[in-house]
């Protein structure tokens, strides 16, 4: 179950303030690679109050590559599709219709798409 959209900014803050008052002052740092050596040994160990989380696990535990469900496929794009210069006068032409653009599209090629619907 995802987290309540109204959620997400209490998690991410939390995320962020760990890193800011936490993290970075109590340590140190040679290049990047040494930063992503250790995030991963100390993120996620906390379990989370704000988060909805079954059996208040932690983070790290949560997330184990065999609890995981795998990604779907994506579905294939069936709309019509098909290449529009916009002119001059703000319009292109797609399906022997015009529609009107953008100012800033003057003289660019869209990639137009449709289907029965829109």
């Amino acid at each position: 179950m995802w987290p309540h959209p109204g959620e997400k900014g209490k998690v991410e803050r939390a995320g962020i303030g760990y890193l800011r008052q936490n993290f970075w002052p109590l340590r140190t740092f040679t290049d990047l690679a040494d930063v992503n050596r250790q995030v991963p040994a100390v993120a996620g160990r906390n379990r989370q109050s704000a988060t909805p989380s079954r059996n208040h696990e932690r983070p790290d535990q949560r997330f184990l590559a065999e609890s995981l469900l795998p990604v779907p496929a994506l579905l294939p794009d069936y709309r019509d599709s098909a290449d529009a210069l916009v002119r001059k006068d703000l319009r292109l032409e797609f399906d022997s219709n015009r529609y009107c653009v953008p100012a800033r599209y003057v003289g660019s090629r869209l990639t137009v798409k449709a289907n029965s619907q829109s």
